[in-house]
Formats: C-alpha cells, sequence, structure tokens
C-alpha cells in the first residue's frame, strides 16, 4: 500500500535537489550519474464541494474511496480502493501503482465501505479485469424485498458519493519527458438525501405513531455514469419516528403554546429532476392525509443563492430537506401552510394531491 508520509518525502527531496542544481537526473536535457532518477507517479485526489457551501468537505465526510479505472475500449483494466484514517490526512492522494501507461477514465463510488456498525447500504456490480465494460458497471442500494415482491427500505442509508475523470494519462517510468508527480481529480456527487417529515396540527397534540410515511421511487440502481438504471419501484419509510414539542404562536398576539410534533426521519437514493418521487402519509387506518411530489416540492424551496444552478445541480448540492405540512383541527392537511428548509413557499397545483 503506498505510504502517504514516503510519498511527501519524496516530492520534498525532489524539490529540494531541484532548488539547488536547478537541474535534476529528472531534467529532460541533462542527467547526472550521481543522482538516483525521479520516478513517475500517478495518484488521484478526491474533492466534494457540490454542496450548499461549495466548500470542499471531503475530509470527514467520506470514509472509504473505490475507483474503477477503464482503458480506451472501456474494458475494465485496474481498481483500488481504501478506507480509514487515511482519508482524513490533508491532501490525501490514492496513487496509481502497477497501471499500464495508456489513457483511461476512472469511476469513483466512495461510501461503499464503512464502519460496520449496519450492514453495507450500496453494492457495486461483480467486476473482471479485462472483461466488466464501463457501462456493464452498477452501483445498487440494498433492500428488503417483502413476500408480495414489494421493494423497502427503512435503513438510516450509509452517504454515497459518485465522481468521474477522464482522459486519466499513464506514462512509463522511462519516459523521460513526464517523469514526476501526477494527480488527477475526481469531484464527486453525493448522492444520497436525508428527509425530514413534520406534521403539526393546529390547535391539538400530534401522536407520530399515528401516521404511516412512505416515498416511492424507483432510484435504487446508478450507474457508470450516475444516471438512474431501470430498478424496481422502491417503498422508502422512516428509520426514525418520534414525537417533539414545538412552540407556536397561536392567539399571534405573543401567546406561545408548546403542541407535539410528529417527526419522521427517512433516507434515500438520488433525486432526479427529470424524475418524480411520490410522498404519501396516511392514517395508520390507510385513510390519505396527503399526497405531494418530493421533487416538485423541494424544488420550490429553492433559495435566491441558489438562482444560477439547474434543477438538477441544486438537487445534487442540496441533500436536506425539511418539510413541515400543518393539518387543521379536523386533521385534513392546510395545503396553502408548508415549510421547506424554513421557506414557505405558497405556490399550489391543483393535480398535486
Amino acid at each position: 500500500m503506498f505510504n502517504v508520509k514516503n510519498y511527501l518525502n519524496w516530492q520534498v527531496a525532489c524539490a529540494l535537489l531541484g532548488a539547488a542544481s536547478l537541474f535534476t537526473s529528472c531534467d529532460n536535457n541533462l542527467i547526472y550519474d550521481d543522482l538516483a532518477p525521479c520516478e513517475t507517479r500517478h495518484a488521484v485526489r478526491f474533492q466534494w464541494d457540490t454542496n450548499m457551501v461549495g466548500a470542499d468537505a471531503f475530509r470527514g465526510n467520506v470514509h472509504s474511496v473505490a475507483i474503477y479505472g477503464f482503458d480506451q475500449n472501456d474494458k475494465l483494466a485496474f481498481q483500488f480502493a481504501e478506507k480509514g484514517d487515511a482519508l482524513a490526512m490533508q491532501g490525501y492522494t490514492l496513487p496509481l501503482t502497477g497501471v499500464e501507461p495508456g489513457e483511461y477514465t476512472i469511476v469513483a463510488w466512495c461510501g461503499l465501505d464503512n464502519d460496520g456498525t449496519r450492514s453495507e447500504s450500496f453494492i457495486v456490480s461483480d467486476t473482471e479485469i479485462g472483461v466488466t465494460t464501463r457501462q456493464e458497471l452498477l452501483c445498487r442500494m440494498e433492500r428488503d424485498i417483502h413476500p408480495d415482491g414489494t421493494h423497502h427500505s427503512a435503513e438510516q442509508l450509509y452517504d454515497l458519493y459518485h465522481g468521474t475523470s477522464y482522459g486519466v494519462k499513464i506514462y512509463a517510468n522511462n519516459d523521460m519527458q513526464h517523469q514526476g508527480d501526477h494527480v488527477y481529480q475526481i469531484n464527486l456527487t453525493k448522492d444520497t438525501n436525508n428527509i425530514r417529515i413534520m406534521l403539526q396540527q393546529i390547535g391539538k397534540d400530534v401522536n407520530v405513531g399515528d401516521f404511516t410515511f412512505k416515498i416511492e421511487e424507483a432510484n435504487g440502481t446508478l450507474g457508470s455514469d450516475n444516471e438512474l438504471k431501470d430498478d424496481e419501484t422502491i417503498n422508502y419509510e422512516p428509520f426514525n419516528t418520534k414525537n417533539v414539542v414545538a412552540g407556536m404562536d397561536e392567539t399571534r398576539a405573543g401567546a406561545i403554546v408548546n403542541e407535539k410534533v410528529a417527526v419522521a426521519d427517512l433516507k434515500m437514493s438520488r433525486l432526479m429532476d427529470r424524475r418524480q418521487s411520490m410522498l404519501t402519509i396516511r392514517n395508520t387506518d390507510g385513510t390519505k392525509v396527503l399526497q405531494v411530489p418530493l421533487r416538485d416540492y423541494a424544488l420550490l424551496a429553492k433559495p435566491f443563492e441558489a438562482e444560477g444552478f439547474t434543477n438538477q445541480e441544486y438537487l445534487d448540492r442540496q441533500d436536506n430537506y425539511r418539510l413541515m405540512f400543518f393539518l387543521d383541527s379536523d386533521g385534513a392537511w392546510i395545503e396553502h401552510q408548508i415549510l421547506i428548509n424554513s421557506w414557505a413557499p405558497y405556490e399550489q397545483n391543483g393535480d398535486l394531491q
């Protein structure tokens, strides 16, 4: 396994030699017999700044990386993986050792191998060097299949990230023109979303046990291009439900009333602009309280600072959604009252429910 400390020491040594003589054995024109040649080294660096703050948050959030390198015939040529403390180091890179010279496309899936406290959430399809094509590389979300054949997930999914780097060139050690350090960057997109649903009833307490929550979407299989592939519809259900107490200005004159609010936390795979994910809340007797298109409601709350993003870019950057729905005294949804990520959109579509 590549040693980051030795790699950094090698970089410093080459830099000092260059500063001292201006020409080292890596120089294209002058070769000094008493200096060992600098090796040609290749590595990939990961960056996750496709988020709402636009800052690289790879360190501390991504705990495992796996890369798959495809040659110019789109056949798998190499694959590497690493996890653990090394990823938290400043300037972490994953070395590409023993790779034949050539030009490659590298696909990254990060978050496949985690802390072992629960079952892994995503599994990459079986691969074979020289056989598997880039189009055949799939990442599938684990799920429960009920006796009636329906697919369900009520898990707190581990976070998944995807990235691709094209035109990665690997040079031979004896290629004097390209000796030195070659680092290629892979920009990541987060493919998992946290959804928090809150129900508050005007003038009454709400008991979370009186409701069921479900999001339906066939988004459990992703291709190497990070697009959704054919899959069964997955019924996402809460991995956590609870009652919380919230203060509400009931009289608009300063009288704060504490009321019990129902909270349900769900986690799901990638949201796509061109597809629809349906959120349904029912009473435990099966009566439908509300049904809304999750994607449409998520985009309604797109903040001003995100207006320059396409819909898909916003959905990829925003990974936490908090939706609060208000019920009237009879338990019916008040359609003109909804908070999404603290925004209060009022646009209503008559076909939403």
